[in-house]
């Protein structure tokens, strides 16, 4: 039996510079091989930022930027780093993380590091809405930078955005 009131869960997501919609930054091809086909300007997906939220049945522990790609050693430093410490001085010594089958949540290192620190995992599948609470959130999320901002300069004024949305969600929701 799950003790849901024990469960936090944690997910990262790019946020990509294109309109939710993805015709903001398009270019068309012109030649006569292609013609009307849409290509995206970061085709490549390299502009952006990566978000990692962990959060709890209560609250959104805290919300980060990540770098690189996430392996299982980015992976456990970041449940490391302040995760694990929020939550023993929210819930108690044991609880449950809900995560999706991504491989640096699959790696042994990852799985080692968890057991470790008397983590009890749930694995689900990826983007399995209806019992993964933080994909939820990230549809929340994922459209509200273009309504904030038209246009972003740079990764940090887009990532000043989506900290701006997560705390106005936190603030809202303790109201």
């Amino acid at each position: 039996m799950i003790n849901w009131n024990m469960m936090f869960a944690e997910d990262e997501k790019k946020f990509l510079h294109e309109e939710h919609n993805g015709y903001e930054f398009c270019l068309y091809a012109v030649d006569e091989e292609k013609v009307g086909d849409r290509y995206s300007v970061d085709f490549h997906r390299k502009r952006g930022v990566m978000v990692w939220i962990p959060i709890s049945e209560e609250q959104i522990i805290h919300v980060e930027t990540v770098e690189d790609k996430i392996n299982s050693d980015s992976h456990c430093e970041m449940i490391g780093n302040d995760t694990i410490t929020s939550i023993y001085m929210k819930q108690c010594d044991k609880f449950l993380l809900l995560q999706d089958n991504v491989s640096a949540h699959r790696a042994n290192s990852t799985i080692q590091f968890l057991k470790e620190h008397n983590i009890e995992r749930l694995q689900i599948p990826a983007l399995k809405y209806d019992s993964n609470i933080i994909v939820n959130l990230w549809a929340l999320i994922v459209r509200r930078p273009s309504t904030e901002e038209k246009a972003f300069n740079n990764e940090e004024q887009f990532w000043l955005t989506i900290k701006k949305i997560v705390s106005k969600m936190i603030k809202k929701r303790n109201e």
